[in-house]
């Protein structure tokens, strides 16, 4: 009995093996994993996640979580435990996290339920990562699921992978433990060698009964123990195939029986002796019975708790937001997990690759010289390092932390290498600094003086301009003076003021205004300030231009305009004169006028009504009568209206049109000025054409009436 207790404790211990080696991968992830109870008290929490949190994993225990989380997702983490604590379903949520320092990032939390009883959830167990750092591909999480999910269904004790001919390619540590061989000395042999010569056709069949329609079978056969002794083992074998339907190898998960086995021939046994005693033993065989009964029911409760660990554990190697990949100290590829697969979709782990060549494109013939993964199977330390690696027509650069993984001795037995992709991160750092060269090019090339100001007013840049300007070299100025130096007094003050008020409101300082500075020589300068904030510091960037020659030209550009003014006002005071003396002019002839007018009309008009009563031909009377019409016009307004009005008139045209104004024929004109009658209607048309009548209905003499 014993002895039978030992072989059902011993699967005992190679759990806790196992256990401590996932216990390592969940300590030392890149991410955080948090488990709380159902009140949201925190039961464990790894390293990571204590540092996120920025407290020590021994404070955090016993902390409610929510305290944790930022006043405005209090709600939805709330309404996400009660989601998983009833459903028992995986949630998922993204919130805002406070340090215990005070500062905060922005989480991704993805929650499983940890179920000690049936349709029960005691505990939640949370996964916590960077947004940013998480890079999930479906297709590759799906087969990797299936896989794993084949081995969790079939999983016993004993889990190995073989090709049709028994060659081993795969076992685990249960399976080494069992044999007492390393990996190395199962790996690559025929499990035959294992199983009594008699049973290897027995053992043929069964595998080659295999196929699409019966991929899964299981079957009890004997082995040789290490001991020499025979004993029995059951084993469930499933043929695996790839994602094209193609055949791979097999798979078979397998556990001890021996005991049962042996317990049952001991049965038979006693059966056959001891028939007569049955009614005598019975009860003792019942009660030993019902022991063992209670022992395999521990064993399956321990074979659960061992599946749901590892079940838990794999889940956090498969959903990790980073690479990981395993390497022998051959340096090749044991294995991987999915997002090492999706960077590298190429490499085959049961092919063991060497990693050097499987992650190169082209591959490497030797160990990279940078290798932190070659370092840490070396001396057994962790190592950092940031890889260039090709991958086609690019180069993509990864930060790789490798850990050792050692055995219960402290022997190196592989590493775990923990892949970041930082090849945006690396891009844009050297846009960044392709972006910082460039604008310092034209910071110090352009043309006009530049300085980039600190908020306590000291010169932090200054380009080769403002050199020429001041006369001050770099070294002498940048970090040890302040733009005020170089000012004159006047200005000063005004200048702190926008200075000040430019980094509460930029829109209430001017940005561009006029001051003076003075150069290393004391020459003073006329300048045009332009001053404007760089965006998200509290630095401004100033540009001063030298306006003195400007300055000078306007103050002569003024003088120009008050000489201008002066000589503008002497001549108007000209022209004001000239305008008295022509006023006064037209007085004196209009005085004239009158005086010339009265004297016809007392001394000339008179004598020609008296020499219209003397005996004369009728010619002479003719004229008479004309000459005193002609008087009667001189003094009438009529006739200084035509002259004044059109002074284009001839005086043949004047006469012509005095003598149509008192009705006089074309025949009576041309009698009188001695004219043909065709010259009078020529004289008249062009009359007519002067005063704007031509082509319209309009009587000459009723016109020339109503210019009086």
């Amino acid at each position: 009995m014993e002895t039978r207790r030992e072989k059902l404790n011993r699967p005992r211990a190679d759990t806790s093996e196992d256990v401590k080696k996932y216990k390592a991968l969940y300590d030392f992830a890149p991410v955080g994993y948090v488990t709380w109870d159902e009140r949201g008290i925190i039961l464990e929490v790894n390293h990571t996640a204590a540092k996120l949190l920025a407290m020590e994993p021994s404070l955090l225990t016993d902390l409610p979580f929510k305290q944790f989380v930022a006043p405005a997702g209090q709600e939805l983490f709330d309404q996400h435990q009660r989601s998983l604590f009833q459903s028992g379903e995986r949630q998922t949520c993204e919130l805002q996290l406070i340090k215990s320092d005070g500062g905060s990032f922005f989480a991704f939390l993805s929650c499983i339920g940890i179920s000690e009883k049936k349709d029960s959830v005691e505990k939640c167990l949370a996964l916590i990562a960077d947004i940013s750092a998480r890079k999930q591909i479906e297709e590759e999480l799906q087969r990797s699921e299936k896989r794993y999910r084949h081995i969790v269904e079939d999983q016993t004790e004993l889990i190995c992978r073989y090709r049709p001919d028994g060659t081993l390619t795969f076992v685990n540590e249960a399976y080494c433990r069992f044999f007492r061989k390393k990996k190395g000395e199962l790996i690559g042999r025929r499990f035959f060698s294992l199983i009594p010569e008699k049973d290897h056709e027995q053992v043929r069949k069964i595998i080659a009964s295999l196929n699409e329609k019966q991929p899964r079978i299981t079957h009890q056969h004997r082995i040789i123990l290490p001991d020499g002794r025979i004993g029995w083992q059951e084993w469930t074998n499933r043929i695996i195939y790839n994602k094209n339907g193609e055949f791979v190898e097999y798979q078979a998960v397998g556990r001890d029986i021996t005991d049962i086995k042996t317990a049952e021939a001991a049965l038979r046994k006693s059966h056959d002796e001891l028939e007569h005693r049955v009614e005598e033993r019975t009860a003792e065989l019942r009660k030993e019975k019902q022991r063992l009964l209670e022992e395999i029911e521990k064993h399956n409760l321990t074979e659960e708790a061992l599946r749901k660990s590892e079940e838990r554990f794999r889940s956090v190697f498969d959903y990790i937001g980073v690479g990981i990949a395993l390497i022998s100290p051959d340096m090749e590829i044991l294995t991987m997990n999915p997002q090492m697969g999706k960077w590298f979709p190429g490499v085959d782990t049961n092919l063991k690759p060497l990693c050097y060549q499987a992650f190169n494109d082209p591959p490497r013939e030797t160990v990279c010289s940078y290798c932190p993964t070659c370092k840490t199977l070396q001396d057994g330390q962790v190592h950092e390092s940031v890889a260039d690696t090709p991958s086609g027509h690019e180069i993509r650069h990864y930060r790789i932390i490798a850990s050792p993984l050692k055995d219960k001795t402290g022997g190196i037995v592989a590493a775990i290498e923990m892949v970041n992709d930082i090849t945006e991160s690396v891009r844009t750092q050297q846009k960044l600094l392709e972006s910082e060269i460039r604008y310092r090019t034209v910071f110090e090339t352009t043309g006009t003086a530049m300085l980039i100001i600190n908020e306590d007013m000291t010169i932090a840049f200054m380009n080769q301009e403002f050199e020429k300007q001041s006369g001050y070299a770099k070294s002498e100025i940048e970090g040890l003076r302040t733009w005020m130096d170089f000012m004159m007094p006047d200005d000063i003050k005004r200048m702190k003021k926008y200075h000040r008020v430019r980094r509460v409101n930029p829109d209430a300082a001017p940005s561009g205004y006029e001051c003076r500075s003075r150069d290393k020589a004391g020459c003073i300068r006329d300048i045009f300030l332009n001053v404007a904030m760089i965006p998200g510091t509290t630095m401004s960037v100033a540009s001063l231009m030298d306006i003195s020659e400007r300055k000078q030209a306007m103050e002569e550009l003024k003088k120009r305009e008050r000489d201008l003014a002066a000589e503008s006002h002497r001549l108007h005071e000209m022209n004001t004169a000239l305008k008295v003396l022509l006023r006064q002019r037209e007085e004196d002839r209009q005085e004239m006028e009158k005086k010339v007018i009265s004297n016809i009309r007392k001394l000339v008009l008179p004598y020609v009504e008296k020499l219209n009563h003397t005996s004369m031909s009728p010619v002479q009377a003719g004229y008479v009568d004309v000459i005193a019409t002609n008087l009667k016009n001189v003094v009438s307004p009529f006739l200084r209206t035509l002259t004044a009005v059109h002074m284009d008139f001839t005086p043949r045209e004047i006469e012509v049109a005095n003598l149509v104004r008192e009705g006089k024929t074309a025949k009576e004109i041309a009698s009188l000025l001695n004219l043909s009658i065709r010259s009078i209607e020529f004289h008249k048309d062009n009359i007519r054409k002067k005063l704007g009548l031509s082509n319209k209905k309009i009587n000459l003499r009723t016109h020339l009436m109503a210019l009086v």
